[in-house]
Protein backbone atom coordinates (compact mmCIF):
# COMPACT_ATOMS: atom_id res chain seq x y z
CA UNK A 1 0.00 0.00 0.00
CA UNK A 2 1.28 3.55 -0.78
CA UNK A 3 0.10 7.10 -1.02
CA UNK A 4 0.62 9.69 -3.39
CA UNK A 5 -0.92 12.77 -4.97
CA UNK A 6 -1.67 12.95 -8.87
CA UNK A 7 -3.05 15.75 -10.43
CA UNK A 8 -3.68 17.46 -6.70
CA UNK A 9 -5.73 14.48 -5.45
CA UNK A 10 -4.84 12.44 -3.23
CA UNK A 11 -4.48 8.56 -4.03
CA UNK A 12 -4.02 5.38 -1.80
CA UNK A 13 -2.83 2.36 -3.99
CA UNK A 14 -3.46 -1.09 -2.44
CA UNK A 15 -2.48 -4.35 -3.99
CA UNK A 16 -3.48 -8.27 -2.98
CA UNK A 17 -6.40 -10.37 -2.73
CA UNK A 18 -6.69 -10.02 1.26
CA UNK A 19 -6.40 -6.14 1.40
CA UNK A 20 -9.04 -5.61 -1.42
CA UNK A 21 -10.92 -8.16 0.85
CA UNK A 22 -10.95 -5.88 3.60
CA UNK A 23 -11.10 -2.88 1.95
CA UNK A 24 -14.12 -3.52 0.30
CA UNK A 25 -15.75 -5.43 2.98
CA UNK A 26 -15.87 -2.45 4.76
CA UNK A 27 -19.15 -0.11 3.45
CA UNK A 28 -18.06 3.18 4.65
CA UNK A 29 -14.24 2.87 3.76
CA UNK A 30 -14.94 3.39 0.20
CA UNK A 31 -16.12 6.05 -2.22
CA UNK A 32 -15.53 5.89 -6.28
CA UNK A 33 -14.88 9.45 -8.02
CA UNK A 34 -14.34 10.26 -11.82
CA UNK A 35 -13.59 13.63 -13.65
CA UNK A 36 -16.44 15.29 -14.96
CA UNK A 37 -15.63 14.44 -18.54
CA UNK A 38 -15.99 10.96 -17.72
CA UNK A 39 -19.04 10.93 -15.72
CA UNK A 40 -20.42 12.51 -18.21
CA UNK A 41 -19.36 10.06 -20.95
CA UNK A 42 -20.36 6.90 -18.73
CA UNK A 43 -23.88 8.79 -17.69
CA UNK A 44 -26.12 9.08 -14.81
CA UNK A 45 -27.01 5.94 -14.48
CA UNK A 46 -23.92 3.94 -14.69
CA UNK A 47 -22.64 2.29 -12.02
CA UNK A 48 -19.36 3.77 -11.76
CA UNK A 49 -21.35 7.20 -11.34
CA UNK A 50 -22.80 5.57 -7.87
CA UNK A 51 -21.16 5.91 -4.17
CA UNK A 52 -22.34 3.43 -1.32
CA UNK A 53 -25.91 2.15 -0.86
CA UNK A 54 -26.54 3.63 -4.31
CA UNK A 55 -23.76 1.31 -5.73
CA UNK A 56 -24.16 -1.30 -3.23
CA UNK A 57 -28.17 -1.53 -4.49
CA UNK A 58 -27.09 -2.04 -8.29
CA UNK A 59 -23.78 -4.09 -8.10
CA UNK A 60 -24.20 -7.58 -9.36
CA UNK A 61 -22.07 -9.70 -6.47
CA UNK A 62 -20.92 -13.47 -8.23
CA UNK A 63 -21.83 -16.03 -6.70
Amino acid sequence: MFETKLLRQQLVFIRGERAMTDLLGSSDATEGSWPRSVRQLLGSRSLANRNGADHRARRWVAG
